[in-house]
């Protein structure tokens, strides 16, 4: 069997270093009494709600930020799967069971594991945190163009303010949010960073430069929901090929989870497959289609509704999707791919016809209103 080489030698030095910075993470979260806010953190945290919440909201409010939010968040899943394969990073809770550690009081460094330490996949880079910087840098930015300029502009020191309290209270998430995947032993403090970084450059790359909404070529459109699972693919193949198998990370998990029942289907890295591609099915059906409604609303009410619609109609849809038999696992991959196609279609082409013809109905029509 080979050694480590000199890479892995400087990766497990510097990990080694962090396990005291993740010790310190916990001791601060229990003496401080926080566990309750880094478990909620992490829940808000979850990529699952790019799809289930935050679509809907941002789509609401605005389409052409809804669509190029979409095409980034399915770009920022697929990149954190290929990365995390490629990385093949340790995570806290397995990697301190290899290398055991000594305080500098000569006794054990122990870390304490909770139910929402044992996730399966590698830990580079932090999908939590590379979910929240794509998603919660649109909305925002969707929040001060779409609302605050328009309705705050008479009054430009409030709309300042106002949008600079969004991006620091952001950033204040997001750092809650990288302080608890630290405590809950997701990940080191590099991969939480990583997470940043990657995150950032899915919103250049995907957000910014998003001339792809405009594409009007079926073939190209629809080559999405087919690519990306193949590129996948491909890529886990070559690295199996090269004995650089992307599940080892599911074999430590089961290995040094301290309880089994800690373990969840929806953490390992084919589900995330299933996730995004199934998203991504649902942009080329309403891209090649023309599925999307293409109009800029000037209600805030239909804004509204469109989004309130949208989130209870996807949190229906998220509740399903736990309530799955298991028992037949093809089938139990193949109508989660549809839930989270589901997931795009409801939102982004059914809601809007209905929240427009309530504010015609109940709004527009009526006399009383005015």
């Amino acid at each position: 069997m080979r050694g480590p080489t000199g890479m892995q030698k400087f990766f497990n030095a510097y990990a080694d270093y962090e396990l005291g910075i993740v010790k310190e993470v916990q001791d601060v979260v229990h003496k401080l009494d926080m566990t309750d806010g880094m478990e909620f953190i992490s829940r808000v945290g979850d990529p699952t709600f790019i799809f289930v919440v935050f679509f809907p909201i941002i789509y609401g409010m605005n389409w052409r930020s809804g669509l190029r939010y979409l095409g980034a968040a399915i770009i920022c899943e697929w990149l954190n799967q290929i990365l995390k394969w490629v990385f093949h990073g340790d995570r806290p809770y397995w990697y301190i069971m290899e290398h055991p550690q000594m305080t500098p009081d000569g006794e054990p460094l122990t870390l304490k594991q909770t139910f929402m330490t044992c996730e399966t996949g590698p830990g580079m880079p932090s999908g939590h945190v590379m979910a929240m910087v794509v998603s919660g840098t649109i909305l925002v930015d969707t929040l001060t163009t779409q609302f605050y300029n328009k309705h705050l502009k008479e009054w430009p020191f409030t709309k300042d303010v106002c949008i600079a309290m969004a991006w620091v209270s952001f950033i204040g998430v997001l750092f809650y949010l990288g302080m608890s995947r630290v405590y809950h032993l997701n990940h080191f403090p590099h991969q939480v960073v990583g997470g940043w970084v990657f995150g950032l450059l899915v919103i250049y790359l995907i957000y910014y430069k998003s001339s792809w909404v405009h594409c009007q070529d079926k073939f190209v459109t629809a080559s999405w929901g087919f690519l990306l699972p193949l590129i996948a693919v491909t890529i886990y193949r070559t690295l199996e090929y090269y004995e650089q198998s992307p599940e080892f990370s599911i074999i430590k998990a089961n290995k040094y989870c301290q309880v089994t029942d800690w373990i969840h289907i929806n953490t390992t890295p084919f589900f995330g497959m299933v996730r995004y591609s199934g998203a991504a099915l649902g942009l080329c059906l309403c891209m090649s289609f023309h599925l999307f409604p293409r109009k800029s609303i000037k209600s805030p009410l239909e804004q509204f509704f469109r989004a309130w619609f949208g989130v209870w109609m996807n949190a229906g849809l998220f509740w399903l999707h736990f309530h799955i038999s298991t028992d037949y696992m093809p089938y139990y991959y193949l109508k989660q791919y549809f839930i989270h196609t589901a997931m795009i279609v409801v939102p982004g082409a059914m809601i809007p016809p209905m929240a427009r013809m309530l504010v015609v109905v109940f709004w527009e029509d009526n006399p009383h209103s005015h």
